[in-house]
């Protein structure tokens, strides 16, 4: 198998090795060159080794040896790539987020403007939305989730997309509202 790039090298090697790997750094320094070792319980024998000009993926099911070898001479920013994907493989293991993770519902609605729906209310959104009204998305939403059971406590990254109907929009058009809704729990408290 051939890459024409370290890069390249390294994303044909993820789409072959079954399960995420780290260094391992005991077994590369006996070796004198990079080993990356499964993580896999049971899956200790499967291992990539970083030989420079190729990649040789071993695994244990079927005893296979795959080489990856790469045809193009070293460049220095595919290898601070690579260095760098591996650095952030291990960063994500003891890296701490900023903030506490939250759990969110995407809701996506759409306002229809055409000129054949016959929705008066949902016209008048739709035009109030089409003169840069955009606070009414957040209402739009907001009244969905109390309308039907979702008790929201924040609305986030709320986006808003028009569409036209037609070639210049002489059949009206519609809106698409996307935004993530944080779910209140009992005592009021966005739901984490």
């Amino acid at each position: 198998m051939k890459a024409h790039s370290t890069q390249e090298a390294w994303n044909i090697a993820n789409e072959i090795f079954p399960t995420d790997y780290e260094k391992d750094e005991e077994s590369s320094q006996r070796a004198g060159y990079p080993i990356y070792r499964s993580t896999a319980e049971g899956r200790y024998y499967d291992y990539i080794c970083d030989l420079n000009n190729r990649l040789e993926v071993n695994l244990a099911d079927g005893n296979r040896s795959i080489n990856i070898w790469i045809e193009s001479s070293s460049d220095e920013s595919t290898s601070e790539g690579v260095e760098a994907m591996h650095a952030a493989k291990e960063l994500g293991k003891s890296i701490s987020p900023l903030f506490d993770p939250e759990i969110y519902t995407e809701v996506t609605l759409v306002v229809d403007g055409s000129k054949w729906n016959p929705n008066e209310t949902e016209k008048k959104v739709y035009e109030g939305l089409k003169r840069d009204e955009s606070w009414l998305a957040s209402d739009l939403v907001a009244s969905y989730c109390d309308n039907n059971g979702i008790r929201w406590g924040v609305i986030k990254g709320l986006h808003i997309q028009h569409y036209e109907h037609g070639k210049d929009g002489e059949n009206g058009g519609h809106f698409v509202v996307t935004a993530y809704v944080g779910k209140r729990t009992d005592e009021g408290k966005v739901k984490a």
